[in-house]
């Protein structure tokens, strides 16, 4: 009965996508200088890589660590994001990006500075009752173009980002061009991260409801995983716990899905936590890109991998020899518009 009630919770909660809303000033007219600007292109000279590039090395890691040896051999690229007019970030950042290649995947590494580590992550116990973090997690957005999307070269995120001036800030949103696609990914410093994992979106050219400004990120199939809230049905404390039969528990930060009991409150004393998320990694296409995330020293590290070819429609198709624009979105423990971008498109190279 318990592992029934506890799957029924993840599957009703796994139906709700991610909305995740961006804007920004159409006006940024900055050009990316050196490398192709189409979305895949055969290089038949010697690259001479420009600034907006990040050159990917042929070369494989062990494993999705950041101290890989294999990442002393590749260049970082340093990608600038901005502020988007009128929202509460106050500051861009800066990310150092680096590229692998084989002739099957590809590996990035993301290193940006943060000063707090925000995971909106527990439930804490007083004795009596419960409560729950607020706040919102650190989160790293990558957008690619599948096929070429207007202004995308000169504008980058602002290219599908839309704001009539009439319209409050808090009515932010993005949307493709008509006709046009675009690939998401999504690293979140507590969900995604416990899934060790990216989440996959499409970005597309309709908002279906008009009223709902994150209807135009559609998740990629699945076939199951997922993160869910866990918490009880009136909202006051954490629905489930670690099981106590777990010598080790996989996550501190989030349950694993298989590893989670029905909360038996004799167990706990003031001051005890329990995550307020429980996840289970996706399957299918959803989970097409695998990362780990690392903070540290006051700044994030992600180490992201994906093939080239996942051989799904909605994905960007990496081949050797290409160019591959792409945009940047931060987050820095905040929700929704604010957050910073790039202001014009960077590309991945294969050389």
């Amino acid at each position: 009965m318990q592992k029934r009630v506890l799957m029924l919770t993840l599957a009703a909660a796994s139906v709700a996508a991610i909305a995740v809303a961006c804007g920004g000033s159409s006006s940024t007219t900055s050009t990316p200088s050196g490398g192709s600007q189409t979305t895949s292109q055969a290089t038949t000279a010697p690259y001479v890589a420009g600034p907006n590039d990040v050159v990917a090395v042929k070369k494989s890691p062990a494993a999705l660590k950041a101290d890989d040896p294999a990442w002393s051999s590749a260049k970082a690229t340093t990608i600038t994001t901005t502020v988007i007019p009128g929202s509460a970030t106050k500051a861009g950042n800066t990310v150092q990006m680096q590229a692998l290649y084989s002739d099957s995947d590809v590996w990035f590494k993301y290193t940006w500075a943060d000063s707090t580590q925000s995971l909106f992550a527990n439930w804490t116990f007083d004795g009596t009752k419960w409560t729950n973090d607020s706040g919102q997690q650190d989160r790293l957005g990558m957008m690619w173009q599948i096929a070429p999307i207007t202004d995308f070269a000169t504008k980058g995120c602002f290219a599908v980002c839309h704001n009539p001036s009439t319209d409050p800030f808090n009515q932010w949103y993005m949307i493709s061009p008509k006709g046009q696609t675009a690939d998401l990914w999504q690293w979140t410093a507590k969900s995604s991260n416990a899934m060790n994992q990216m989440g996959d979106y499409t970005l597309i050219d309709t908002l279906n409801p008009p009223t709902s400004l994150g209807s135009t990120f559609v998740t990629d199939p699945y076939t199951g995983g997922g993160s869910f809230t866990n918490k009880n049905a009136a909202g006051t404390a954490p629905e489930f716990m670690q099981s106590t039969t777990v010598a080790k528990p996989t996550r501190t930060d989030a349950i694993v899905l298989q590893e989670a009991v029905l909360l038996d409150p004799t167990k706990f004393k003031a001051g005890d936590k329990v995550p307020n998320t429980i996840v289970a990694p996706y399957q299918g296409d959803r989970g097409d890109v695998d990362a780990v995330g690392t903070w540290s020293n006051n700044q994030w590290t992600v180490v992201a991998h994906r093939k080239l070819d996942t051989g799904n429609t909605d994905d960007v198709k990496f081949t050797v020899g290409g160019s591959f624009p792409f945009g940047l979105g931060l987050w820095d423990a905040a929700g929704n518009a604010d957050h910073t971008v790039t202001d014009h498109a960077y590309n991945l190279v294969l050389k």
